[in-house]
């Protein structure tokens, strides 16, 4: 029996498709989905191989003139789906690696020989704990730690998010310099991105905020663009109010930033329509990091994005916990060096087409 091109075609494709299913079920990467359309394939190619008029009656079945359109669109279809699994499986990875790299982390402090500073007495400023995110921020970091400690404040949380400069000895060196202040140094391996570098502090709050006799978590950032003084703005607003989560708000009345771009402007008054239409919140300023949570909060808030887009896994938390939130005015001040450590204007664009994407497909 003679064999055309066409069926030699497709018989080296069920050879192929067969050795994959081989070796998914040696990498026990093999699931129900996979079976199926590994199954399907196979007798749908083996059938047309046997048979190549089959071709042309399952085009005519699906509205295609020519059995070889058929295949077009069946490969588009399972081109579409290989694509679609291999993002996942890369998501999945990815997140198995933060996973192993906070946890490496944490217990790489916890092995270390540690003595907290509780104090017995004293201001609402010893009930704080603030979470830093820091990578290659060796030149401004030591300012701003020191910035926090002058202000009343003594528990200081710090990330290392993979530096590759200088960062991890500015801090081991202000621990030297500070021994009555609880400094904790969390290292990651590997840079693994600011949500990455915010979900090892939260996780460190959710386990060690009432050991250290905190009651709030503050999220700050490292780069200097913040200002301490807005803490007895938050304080004042934690003390007469129970809210869950205090948002900073650079465009509330008393709000004010300086040097920010239009263009980063309008990304944000984006951010902030889409954030009212699918989720209902009422937030005007739904990316600055400067926040105040309570122990509620930081134990109902799960992180899951590695990058800035972690910001919309907060506020999707917000939404399904149901947690109270109120805004009060913050100063921020951009300069040269926080914007280039900052999101960059794309970086805030895809953020606002994540926080569409998860408030369609992830609710």
């Amino acid at each position: 029996m003679n064999i055309t091109l066409l069926q030699l075609i497709l018989l080296i494709s069920v050879i192929i498709l067969f050795y994959m299913v081989i070796d998914a079920g040696k990498r026990n990467r093999l699931r129900i989905f996979h079976v199926l359309v590994f199954s399907g394939g196979l007798l749908v190619i083996g059938l047309v191989a046997l048979k190549p008029m089959l071709l042309s009656q399952l085009g005519a079945i699906v509205g295609v003139e020519k059995g070889s359109d058929f295949i077009v669109y069946i490969s588009i279809i399972g081109l579409g789906i290989v694509v679609f699994s291999l993002l996942q499986y890369t998501l999945q990875q990815q997140q198995e690696l933060t996973r192993f790299t906070s946890a490496q982390a944490l217990r790489e402090w916890t092995l270390k020989n540690h003595n907290y500073n509780i104090p017995m007495n004293g201001s609402e400023y010893k009930k704080y704990l603030f979470l830093i995110r820091a990578y290659n921020e060796s030149s401004v970091i030591g300012h701003v730690i020191e910035e926090i400690i002058a202000a009343g404040f003594i528990h200081i949380a710090i990330c290392n998010d993979g530096s590759i400069d200088t960062t991890e000895q500015v801090i081991t060196t202000l621990q030297q310099q500070h021994p009555t202040i609880n400094i904790i140094l969390l290292s990651h391996i590997i840079n693994r991105g600011p949500g990455a570098a915010n979900k090892t502090l939260f996780y460190f709050a959710k386990r060690h905020m009432k050991e250290l006799g905190c009651e709030r978590a503050v999220s700050y950032d490292a780069d200097g663009q913040m200002d301490i003084n807005d803490m007895k703005t938050f304080i004042s607003t934690a003390s007469t109010n129970k809210y869950d989560v205090i948002f900073g708000s650079r465009f509330v009345k008393g709000g004010q930033t300086t040097n920010l771009p239009l263009m980063r402007k309008i990304i944000l008054q984006g951010g902030r329509i889409i954030t009212y239409i699918f989720n209902g919140l009422r937030l005007t300023d739904v990316s600055t990091g400067y926040r105040v949570y309570n122990n509620h909060a930081i134990n109902n808030i799960i992180i899951t994005s590695d990058r800035f887009s972690y910001q919309n896994d907060i506020i999707e938390c917000l939404r399904r916990s149901k947690l109270s939130f109120t805004e009060v005015p913050v100063h921020i001040k951009y300069t040269d060096y926080s914007l280039s450590k900052g999101q960059s204007n794309m970086s805030a664009f895809k953020i606002l087409i994540r926080l569409i994407y998860s408030s369609l497909f992830q609710r």
